[in-house]
């Protein structure tokens, strides 16, 4: 099963959307993504401060999107 994705593109300063696209995952990356948020599901949500230290974290060890690819569990191509 393919899980579709509906991105909206909105311009920030005339907040007028300036496109939309479905686009679908492989079964496999569905699987991972799926696996993914029924883990965060069924953790307990830390609270605003802690969520926002962790994510200041994140931006301190992985300054790149390059950076946090290599972390990745699954990973899609545009257009592959």
């Amino acid at each position: 099963m393919s899980a579709p994705l509906q991105v909206v593109l909105v311009d920030a300063h005339t907040e007028f959307v300036r496109a939309l696209r479905v686009v679908t995952f492989s079964p496999t990356f569905t699987r991972a993504l799926h696996g993914a948020i029924r883990e965060q599901a069924a953790s307990s949500w830390p609270g605003r401060d802690a969520h926002d230290a962790a994510r200041r974290d994140q931006y301190w060890h992985y300054a790149t999107s390059g950076d946090l690819l290599k972390r990745a569990v699954a990973h899609k191509v545009g257009g592959a």
